[in-house]
């Protein structure tokens, strides 16, 4: 699977992705990671944390191997 930007796509609504984000004001070397996220209604949010903006790609989740 490919890494999409947020600028060409966004997730289907009510779904889970895994997620690059970049934290704010941060280079992409300095401060990123992987999370699962949730994305609805425009807006990507942390599981129990609410939304964030620091998203610039996203994944859907693959399958599990088996």
């Amino acid at each position: 699977m490919e890494w999409i930007s947020i600028n060409e796509k966004l997730p289907e609504d009510f779904t889970f992705v895994l997620a690059t984000l970049v934290a704010a004001g941060q280079s992409f070397e300095d401060q990123t990671w992987v999370e699962i996220v949730g994305y609805n209604c425009g807006s990507f949010e942390l599981p129990a944390r609410g939304k964030t903006s620091f998203v610039t790609h996203w994944m859907p989740i693959p399958q599990p191997a088996i």
